[in-house]
């Protein structure tokens, strides 16, 4: 829900931190299914890279989120 509320904000919902590091992956790598669904609907590009060359796919994989890549 609150993502949703930024959203409707126009936040800046692909904002990277220091690392590269987006919302998108950070919900990846949480198995969080609902976030990346309503960031996706907003226009985040989810295969964006951090500063080492990983995506939200790659972040799931590795923390064993298989609900998110399918």
């Amino acid at each position: 829900a609150a993502l949703k509320v930024l959203a409707n904000k126009k936040a800046k919902l692909n904002k990277s931190n220091k690392d590269g590091l987006t919302p998108a992956m950070i919900a990846a790598a949480n198995g969080h299914v609902a976030a990346l669904t309503v960031l996706a609907e907003n226009g985040v590009k989810l295969n964006e890279v951090d500063k080492l060359g990983n995506n939200a796919a790659m972040f799931a994989a590795r923390h064993g989120r298989s609900s998110v890549l399918a």
